[in-house]
């Protein structure tokens, strides 16, 4: 209704209550009136005397309790909805407004009810599904809350609201085609959605990330990119385009969308976290820490960005040789996200360490040194490994300057499909599962590489778990395991933000336990594989005397020399790691021995001193 109309129905609506102020009906249409002319104070006002006036009914009370939600008077709301359920038991809205107070209060499981049975009392609201899936999510159902977005697509496929949210929970469980196929049914009903636009960017950079290609990962930048033209503002998309550009090594554009996106949106951690991750701090660049600590102080950042504004807090300081003020933020960094992550998905050291002597004892010397070459596909793969934080993505960059190697970045392929085999059966795998998990990752690698590359790297970094299965499927790959110093490689892993971080992350005991259970696995792979099966590689001596061992690991590779191997910084690959921003540096060795910067904040990192390289002094 037109605000002109509006205006000469409140006048109208104020003269019958005037002439019959015990009429319940018309105090309550003056109180909805009122409410659509924004005087809520008054509409409330209205509304409860027609609550007073007629007791048998729900007619005022429904109203009442949307414009006491709309008033954030939450407990009002609440017990007004509820007394509509008891004088009008078959309505939904009654129910369904129930659900959402109940929800606001953070009542989950009283909303859950009350919007199941408003679904069952009109199956066909979409506002209704919207609300229960949410509810279903938050007490965890995540199947419950997935069926009803679902229901609510169907009903209204052109509703992006619910299409959006059925897509973003579809992306959280890493069904990524099945998201692009989602969004791709609602930009074809409405192409100028900047949230549709946004999630199939989002999902298609994801998917090209794990292997679905550059084409696709070049179509989500340019939805990232129609997005934003059609919503400017929105710092999520901001930040994505940014993380795209990184990726790519365009830093300097890269620096401007962020900056962009903090503008827009202040309270944020990870825009803050790659902008002083995308390069040194400097003295000229202090002023950056000012804002990241006013957020800190403020208490206004979400629970889910503080952990990252943290992290850059730390990185600042420490570029900025303030180690104090940097192992502060690291620490505390590193307390929220346990605090987190550990209820979701808790470390099982016992576990860990039982998978780990499982793979010992199964893969014996016995077994690995009886593996014939098979007549693989090409490309011929390359494995990258080592514990994370090593310099694997160095090497990486390395090896793919090369004109016949295509990178294809961290597969999951073997931490992930292929060794359910042995680790879920406890046996090792016959000869044709071994030639059937050979063929799949051919077929892999195969669909990733462009233009028939002849050799493909794949890194992985604790694909060093399972270099057992990899020798027997092939026994001729070239395996390069690369070592740091263990305090430097700990030391990064905790003061490194993850977007998916492993289950060991955040704990200096935990991360300690994996590094000395990765390094008795390693003795037993060179115990166990024939003789120099694996190049090992230093990553000390890599960024002291690139040249000689850049050479020796291209020979190893079968491949010939090729200068470009030696200007890994100017690879133009995409790199999504932790290390996009080092990977396009020069060959640089400021990175070696930065325990010392933090030798009185170790804790259990100091026990491996112990294993460090004897070159390494352990004062």
């Amino acid at each position: 209704m037109q605000a002109g109309r509006l205006g000469e129905a409140e006048s109208l609506a104020r003269g019958v209550v005037l002439r019959r102020p015990h009429d319940a009906a018309a105090v309550t249409l003056l109180g909805i009136i009122l409410f659509l002319t924004a005087k809520p104070v008054e509409s409330v006002k209205h509304l409860k005397r027609g609550c007073e006036l007629e007791r048998s009914s729900a007619a005022a009370l429904i109203p009442l309790a949307g414009v006491l939600l709309q008033l954030d008077h939450l407990d009002e709301a609440a017990e007004a909805a509820h007394q509509a359920t008891l004088r009008a038991p078959g309505s939904a809205e009654a129910f369904s407004l129930l659900g959402l107070a109940l929800m606001r209060l953070g009542r989950m499981e009283e909303a859950r009810v009350a919007l199941a049975e408003a679904r069952r009392l009109d199956p066909n609201s979409v506002s209704t599904l919207n609300l229960l899936a949410a509810a279903n999510e938050k007490l965890g159902l995540s199947d419950d809350a997935e069926e009803a977005r679902r229901d609510a697509v169907r009903l209204a496929p052109a509703d992006t609201e619910s299409r959006a949210a059925l897509a973003t929970q579809v992306i959280s469980h890493g069904r990524l085609q099945e998201a692009t196929d989602l969004l791709r049914e609602g930009l074809d009903l409405n192409p100028d959605s900047p949230v549709l636009l946004l999630l199939q960017g989002q999902a298609m950079l994801a998917l090209g990330g794990l292997g679905g290609g550059a084409e696709i990962a070049d179509e989500g930048e340019l939805c990232l990119r129609r997005s934003l033209e059609l919503d400017p503002k929105n710092a999520s998309g901001l930040l994505m385009l940014a993380l795209r550009c990184e990726s790519l090594g365009r830093f300097e554009e890269a620096r401007t969308l962020l900056e962009r996106s903090i503008e827009v949106e202040p309270n944020q951690g990870k825009a803050f976290f790659e902008l002083v991750q995308g390069g040194r701090v400097s003295e000229a660049q202090r002023g950056l820490i000012e804002p990241m600590e006013r957020a800190v102080q403020g208490g206004s950042l979400p629970a889910e960005e503080l952990p990252f504004i943290r992290y850059a807090l730390g990185r600042a300081y420490d570029d900025l040789d303030d180690v104090v003020s940097a192992m502060e933020n690291y620490d505390e960094a590193n307390r929220l996200s346990l605090e987190a992550y550990a209820r979701v998905r808790p470390f099982d050291r016992e576990s860990y360490g039982e998978t780990l002597a499982q793979t010992k004892q199964l893969f014996t010397t016995e077994i690995l040194r009886q593996a014939r070459p098979g007549a693989g596909a090409p490309p011929k793969p390359i494995f990258i490994v080592g514990v994370m934080r090593s310099g694997t993505s160095l090497v990486e960059q390395i090896v793919t300057s090369h004109p016949k190697v295509f990178g294809c970045g961290e597969l999951q392929y073997w931490l992930g499909t292929a060794a359910t085999t042995y680790k879920m059966t406890r046996r090792l795998p016959t000869d044709d599962e071994v030639a059937a998990i050979a063929a799949g990752y051919s077929q892999l690698l195969g669909s990733l590489v462009p233009g028939g590359a002849p050799f493909a790297t794949d890194k992985m970094p604790h694909n060093y778990e399972v270099l057992g299965l990899i020798h027997l499927a092939f026994p001729e790959a070239p395996i390069i395991y690369v070592k740091r110093h263990p305090v430097d490689t700990c030391l990064s892993i905790y003061m490194t933000a993850y977007g998916t971080p492993p289950e060991f992350a955040f704990d200096k005991a935990n991360i300690a336990y994996v590094y000395s259970e990765h390094l008795k696995l390693m003795d037993h792979w060179r115990s166990a594989l024939p003789p120099g099966r694996i190049f090992e590689l230093s990553y000390e001596e890599l960024v002291a005397h690139p040249e000689p061992i850049v050479r020796r690991l291209v020979e190893y590779c079968g491949l010939e020399w090729d200068d470009a191997c030696l200007r890994p910084e100017q690879n133009q690959r995409v790199v999504n790691t932790p290390s996009r921003w080092q990977v396009r540096q020069q060959v640089y060795t400021s990175s070696v021995a930065r325990w010392r910067r933090y030798q009185p904040w170790l804790g259990e990192f100091a026990n491996l001193l112990e294993v460090a390289p004897s070159t390494e002094a352990r004062s």
